[in-house]
């Protein structure tokens, strides 16, 4: 097998792994943040509390196994608008060099 050949399927290979550690990540972001996303919408129309929303936003974080406590939830609320925002890091584990994926998941709703 030549060097280049082997060198490629390093690349291929480690990228897969990658993918696979990287990937659920990603994708349980994407949920959480349409989950924000109707989360603000809801509660701007049933006048639901700032408590209320902090808790399910929580319960939907422990769903997805996401790394959140209740400090990097902030939520904002007045009669006409919601504002949720949620900075969070999700370690991952790779056998070189460990590293963190920084997210934020954020959403105003209002209406007028």
């Amino acid at each position: 097998m030549r060097l280049g050949n082997l060198f490629t399927l390093f690349l291929v290979v480690g990228g897969a792994y990658l993918s696979v550690k990287v990937l659920p990540s990603f994708m349980a972001n994407y949920e959480f943040q349409n989950a924000i996303e109707q989360e603000a919408r809801l509660s701007i129309y049933t006048g639901a509390d700032i408590d209320d929303i902090r808790t399910r936003v929580m319960d939907k974080a422990k769903t997805l196994s996401l790394p959140i406590s209740d400090d990097d939830v902030e939520i904002e609320r007045s009669p006409s608008s919601v504002h949720i925002v949620v900075n969070y890091d999700v370690p991952i584990q790779v056998p070189v060099r460990p590293f963190s994926l920084h997210f934020s998941a954020n959403y105003l709703e209002s209406h007028y």
